[in-house]
């Protein structure tokens, strides 16, 4: 169900303000993660990636 909302969100806000990029932390990292990334034994791993998609998402 998650990523159905996600497509459905990202349909209707890339039409009104433009394209829209998803990093899926679930499918990229092992299971048994919460909710709140920054609290978890593999944080550092977590931020490395996300540093690693904004890097990568940022106009140059």
């Amino acid at each position: 169900m998650y990523r159905q909302l996600r497509t459905q969100w990202s349909a209707y806000v890339g039409g009104v303000a433009g394209p829209v990029q998803h990093l899926d932390l679930p499918a990229r990292r092992p299971a048994g993660n919460s909710h709140m990334p920054m609290t978890d034994t593999d944080s550092d791993v977590v931020a490395a990636m996300v540093a690693e998609w904004f890097g990568a998402s940022a106009p140059a």
